[in-house]
């Protein structure tokens, strides 16, 4: 293993009525593997996730650390890995596995789409590309937003009966 690496690890969602012991049996017997990641031998740098991550001192102040100008929800790992790669720092998997404690989430996450959207101009205007582009399309397809070219526009605010009927 070379230190001069950000390394990421696996992850595992716990599900609902999760009993609390902490044998790695018990948390791999109620967990189910990230369905995005968990076949991977490598990891593209568009998947890295901070959820489980380590690296040495000297690779995240090589990398700049999180760009704070991103606030609340969406795209802040995504650019922390593409300035990563910008800076010539290896994304390599680690067998290290997090468990994911459950709560309430929304595929799409409209709960989150005034930060996701402001997260991902933000992306763009630094990356010249759309990250987040199946929430985004989502997003688009609901009329929630309108997107063309490098112009990203919220056209609604979604209602709290919007948002409750995507919960997973």
């Amino acid at each position: 293993m070379t230190k001069d690496c950000l390394w990421s690890g696996h992850v595992r969602y716990l599900r609902a009525g999760f009993p609390g012991l902490l044998e790695k049996t018990v948390l791999d017997q109620w967990s189910d593997a990230d369905p995005v990641r968990s076949d991977l031998q490598t990891i593209p740098y568009e998947l890295f996730w901070s959820l489980n991550f380590g690296c040495s001192t000297t690779v995240f102040n090589r990398i700049g650390g999180f760009d704070e100008n991103y606030q609340g929800y969406g795209a802040e790992d995504t650019d922390f890995s593409f300035t990563a790669r910008l800076r010539m720092v290896e994304l390599s998997l680690v067998d290290a596995i997090a468990y994911h404690q459950p709560h309430a989430s929304y595929n799409p996450p409209l709960n989150h789409l005034e930060d996701i959207v402001k997260n991902a101009v933000l992306f763009f205007n630094k990356w010249g590309r759309w990250p987040m582009e199946g929430w985004l399309s989502k997003f688009e397809g609901l009329g929630f937003i309108s997107r063309k070219d490098d112009q990203l526009n919220i056209l609604k605010i979604p209602a709290p009966e919007d948002i409750k009927k995507y919960l997973k």
